[in-house]
């Protein structure tokens, strides 16, 4: 037993290490190289915003073309003239000029939204991809490290196919060995694993209680409004008996 429970230590200190070490610089570079691939998304789908450019093109177009009238209606008397008596063509004259502007400037910003698409797809190639690869493979030589270092003690490769390779579980299975004074690691995983049962059936037992009190108090609620509304129709009743009654007194 004693050289069981060495292994078992030996064991929850080497799962210590590698979880305050190794697995935290893991979980670091796992969020590096989610930080590259949210930078890359972020310039894959940057749009040239237009929009806001072509109503200011739009209003001091609109400006400008009275400015123009104004500045030449002695020259453009004749248009004017003509103008006058159609709104639709003064509409025509003021907003022609603004929404050709408008249309060249949405042109211009489609190229250059395909310009910031071409240079986010460059900046992967270049830049992206390679942190990434490099990033991936300061993942891999650690977890090989961590591997190595697991795999020199001989009960790792169990804790580790059961799922159980971690101080957490390896610490209770350390007291279990402990307090049933046992000599087969066999034999604390079916302990433990009977105790992990008990725990999960107490657990759904108490979601199954919680569930039911809820359904209570969710009943006690409706008839509480049940109860509320039957006295409202009782006193709008009585309003109405007594309004009746006076009404007929009243002939």
């Amino acid at each position: 037993m004693e050289e069981l429970i060495e292994l078992v230590e030996d064991l929850y200190v080497r799962f210590a290490k590698t979880e305050e070490g190794q697995y935290v610089q893991i979980r670091q570079l796992q969020a590096d190289i989610q930080a590259v691939q949210n930078n890359y998304n972020m310039m894959r789908t940057r749009r040239y915003a237009v929009g806001t450019q072509n109503l200011i093109i739009m209003i001091v177009g609109v400006l400008f073309m009275f400015l123009v009238t104004w500045l030449t209606r002695g020259i453009l008397e004749p248009l004017f003239n003509i103008l006058s008596n159609n709104s639709i063509m003064v509409l025509i004259y003021l907003f022609a000029l603004p929404t050709i502007l408008s249309i060249l400037n949405t042109i211009r910003g489609r190229k250059k939204t395909i310009e910031l698409r071409q240079k986010a797809e460059e900046w992967r190639e270049q830049v992206g991809d390679k942190q990434i690869a490099q990033l991936n493979s300061s993942i891999a030589a650690l977890r090989a490290e961590v591997s190595q270092y697991l795999n020199a003690n001989s009960l790792y490769p169990y804790f580790q196919k059961i799922g159980w390779a971690n101080t957490d579980d390896c610490g209770r299975i350390h007291d279990i060995i402990v307090k049933y004074k046992l000599n087969s690691i066999m034999d604390a995983f079916s302990i433990y694993n009977d105790i992990l049962d008990r725990e999960y059936e107490r657990e759904q037992d108490r979601y199954r209680q919680q569930q039911i009190l809820e359904a209570i108090e969710e009943n006690n609620q409706y008839q509480a409004e049940l109860a509320e509304q039957g006295r409202r129709a009782e006193f709008d009743r009585s309003v109405i008996e007594l309004q009746l009654f006076e009404m007929k007194n009243r002939h």
